[in-house]
C-alpha cells in the first residue's frame, strides 16, 4: 500500500523536525507547502530533505491563508499522479498514532483504498524538556477523553473515483462538482490524532498574531472567525496569551511511549518561537502584497527570454524555473538561438507550447538575425527578463520586481535583483552590487555601475536572470543582436549594451534590490572564464580612459593576476590552450 502524507506548514520550527521524522516513519512521501515562513521552519525541512528523506517541499506565495486550495491540490496530485492508496492530510502539530501501544502502519494498512475515514482530535501538551527533543518522549499531559473535532483520512480510489476535494483544515472531503461542499460520508479510523496546539506561551502568542494576519487577508466568507483565531489574536494583543493550564483546566498524565517511533533530531535546538519577529514578518509579506496590488492597477506585461544554445539540461533547469513564475500577465517565448532539439525536449516544448505556457521561435535552421527580429516582433511585454541557461528564477520575482519599479518616483533605467553580499556565490565574475538591508532599494547611476562593472571585471550576481528591464531598452539594443559569440550570450557584452544604451539618457538611474529573486549563479567552465577575461580586457583597452587612473591600474593590474590563475588553472585541468579562444587570451594578457 503507498501512503502519502500531505501538510501546508508556516513558522512551526519548534515542531517541524519532529513531525517529519514521525510522519515519514508510516508514510511513503510527505508533500509539505511552506507558507512563507519567516523562521527556520524552511531551512530544517531544507535539511531533512537534504538526508534523502522522502520530502517534496512547495512553497505558497499568497499572502492569504489558502489551505483549501493548496491542500486540495495536493490531494489530487497524490491520488492522480502519485499513485497512493491512502492520503493523510496532516498539520504540522498533528501526530497520528494506534489505539493502543503499536504501529499506527499497520493500522492504516487495514483501511480500503474505496473508503474515507475520520480520526479524532487529542489534545496533548508538552510540560518539559525542550525543543531539541523529539516530542512525544518529553513529559506530556493528555486532555481526557477524545475531542468532537475530527480530520480525514482519504483512500486514493475514492478521490480518484468521486474527484475529491478537502474542505479548510481537511476536516472532510467533498466531490469537485459539488458547489454545495456537502461532506462525503466517513467511516471511523481506529486511530488518534495527538494534536500539539500549545506548547508554550511564545509559540501559542506567536501562532495566533500571524495566523489571523494571514486568515483576513483572505478576506473570504469561508474564513469567519478563522477558527476562533481572531479572538486568541485580538487576546495575545492585550497581553492575555493563556497558559496551558488555563487553556486546558482538566489534564491527565500521558506516556506516548509504544505509539510511534522514537525519533533523534539533529536541527531543532534553540527553535523557540518569538512572536514579535514573526508579527514584524507577516506584517512586511502583507505590506510587499500592498503594494503589489497597487501597481497591479496598471496591468503591465512582461515577456521571458528562455534562449536554447543547443544544451538541454541547463536549458531545462532555467525554463522550468521560469514556467513556475506566479505573474498573472506573463508570456514565455523561447528563441532556438543554436544547436538542435532532441525528440525528447521537442516534444516537452510543444507539448508547453500546446498548453499556451511558451511560444517557440525558430528551430536549428532559423537562427541568427531572424531570431532577433522574431523576439522584437513577438514580444509584447512591457518588461522583459532574459534568463540564460542554467540561470534560475524564483517564483515571486516579476510581482515583486515589476511592482517596485512602477511605484518608484525615479525613472528608473532598469532593475537588479541584488541579495545580500554573502549570499553571492563565489564563482567568477559575479559579484554583489553590495546594496545593504538599510537601503532596500538603492540607486546607482548608469555610468557609475558601468564604470564598477569595468574596474572590477565582474557582473551582477545571478547574472541576466537578477534584471527586470523596460521594453524600449530591449528595442534599442536590438534585443542584444551584437552581444553573442559562435552563437553563446557575452554576458559582459550584455551588461555593457543596456548600460550604454541611447535610450538609457533618459533614466539615470539602475535600480539595485536588497532582495533576492534569483537562483546561485551557474558555474562557468574555464573557456567561459577565457572568454568574460578577453571581453573584459578589450573594453579595457576601449573604454579605460573612463576610469581614474588608479581605478584603470588597479583594472589592469586585475587582469594580468586574474590571467595568470586562469591559465594554471587550465593546465592543471588539462585544457587545450592552443585553441583559437585561448590563443587570444594569452595574446591579449602580454600585451597588457
Amino acid at each position: 500500500m503507498k501512503i502519502i502524507a500531505i501538510s501546508m506548514v508556516k513558522n512551526e520550527m519548534d515542531i517541524i523536525e519532529s513531525f517529519v521524522r514521525h510522519t515519514l516513519s508510516f508514510a511513503d512521501e510527505l508533500l509539505i507547502c511552506d507558507h512563507q515562513s519567516t523562521d527556520a521552519t524552511r531551512d530544517i525541512l531544507e535539511k531533512l530533505r537534504a538526508e534523502g528523506l522522502p520530502l517534496d517541499i512547495r512553497t505558497e506565495y499568497r499572502a492569504a491563508h489558502v489551505q483549501a486550495e493548496v491542500m486540495s491540490n495536493f490531494l489530487r496530485e497524490a491520488a492522480e499522479e502519485r499513485g497512493a492508496d491512502l492520503i493523510v492530510p496532516l498539520d504540522a502539530d498533528e501526530f497520528l498514532l494506534p489505539k493502543t501501544p503499536g504501529d499506527v502502519r499497520a493500522s492504516l494498512e487495514a483501511l480500503s483504498p474505496e473508503g474515507v475515514y475520520s480520526v479524532n482530535w487529542q489534545f496533548y501538551v508538552p510540560v518539559g524538556g525542550t525543543e531539541a527533543e523529539f516530542l512525544l518522549t518529553r513529559p506530556l499531559r493528555r486532555v481526557p477523553g477524545e475531542d468532537e473535532c475530527f480530520k480525514c483520512i482519504v483512500g486514493g480510489a475514492a478521490a480518484r473515483r468521486e474527484r475529491l476535494c478537502l474542505v479548510e483544515g481537511s476536516h472532510s472531503a467533498y466531490k469537485r462538482d459539488d458547489p454545495h461542499h456537502w461532506s462525503v460520508p466517513m467511516e471511523r479510523f481506529d486511530g488518534t490524532l495527538a494534536h500539539f496546539y500549545w506548547r508554550s506561551e511564545e509559540q501559542f502568542r506567536a501562532k495566533a498574531v500571524v495566523a489571523w494576519m494571514n486568515i483576513a487577508a483572505k478576506y473570504s466568507v469561508d474564513a469567519v472567525a478563522g477558527g476562533g483565531y481572531r479572538a486568541i489574536s485580538a487576546k495575545a494583543a492585550a497581553g492575555k496569551t493563556p497558559s496551558w493550564q488555563e487553556r486546558y483546566p482538566v489534564t491527565e498524565p500521558a506516556n506516548l511511549q509504544g505509539y510511534a517511533k522514537m525519533q533523534a533530531l539533529r536541527y531543532s535546538d534553540g527553535t523557540r518561537p518569538d512572536a514579535f519577529q514573526n508579527l514584524v514578518a507577516a506584517g512586511n509579506v502583507l505590506a510587499e502584497n500592498y503594494a503589489i496590488l497597487q501597481a497591479e492597477e496598471k496591468q503591465a506585461r512582461v515577456t521571458s527570454v528562455v534562449p536554447f544554445f543547443g544544451e538541454e539540461a541547463p536549458f531545462r533547469k532555467s525554463l522550468s524555473s521560469v514556467c513556475d513564475e506566479v505573474f498573472p500577465r506573463h508570456e514565455i517565448l523561447v528563441p532556438v538561438m543554436a544547436g538542435a532539439l532532441s525528440p525528447s525536449l521537442a516534444k516537452s516544448l510543444m507539448r508547453l507550447a500546446a498548453a499556451g505556457k511558451i511560444s517557440i521561435l525558430g528551430d536549428a535552421r532559423l537562427t541568427g538575425g531572424d531570431i532577433f527580429d522574431a523576439l522584437q516582433t513577438r514580444a509584447t511585454g512591457d518588461f522583459v527578463e532574459w534568463v540564460l541557461p542554467g540561470e534560475t528564477v524564483v517564483p515571486q520575482k516579476l510581482r515583486a520586481m515589476v511592482a517596485s519599479i512602477l511605484l518608484q518616483d525615479e525613472a528608473l533605467a532598469f532593475y537588479i535583483s541584488d541579495g545580500a553580499e554573502e549570499a553571492a556565490a563565489a564563482v567568477p565574475p559575479y559579484h554583489s552590487l553590495g546594496a545593504t538591508l538599510e537601503d532596500n532599494v538603492a540607486r546607482i547611476t548608469t555610468a557609475v555601475c558601468y564604470q564598477w562593472m569595468l574596474h572590477y571585471g565582474v557582473v551582477p550576481q545571478g547574472g541576466m536572470s537578477a534584471l527586470l528591464l523596460r521594453r524600449e531598452h530591449m528595442d534599442d539594443c536590438q534585443w542584444f543582436r551584437s552581444c553573442m559569440m559562435d552563437g553563446h550570450p557575452v554576458l559582459f557584452s550584455m551588461f555593457r549594451a543596456l548600460l550604454l544604451s541611447p535610450a538609457i539618457k533618459d533614466y539615470d538611474f539602475v535600480g539595485v534590490m536588497v532582495s533576492c529573486y534569483h537562483g546561485p549563479s551557474p558555474k562557468m567552465t574555464l573557456p567561459e572564464q577565457a572568454l568574460h577575461q578577453l571581453v573584459w580586457g578589450r573594453f579595457l583597452q576601449e573604454e579605460g580612459q573612463d576610469l581614474s587612473e588608479k581605478q584603470r591600474g588597479e583594472a589592469e593590474e586585475r587582469f594580468r593576476r586574474n590571467g595568470i590563475q586562469l591559465l594554471t588553472q587550465a593546465l592543471e585541468a588539462g585544457e587545450d590552450t592552443g585553441t583559437g579562444l585561448w590563443q587570444a587570451y594569452q595574446a591579449m594578457l602580454r600585451d597588457a
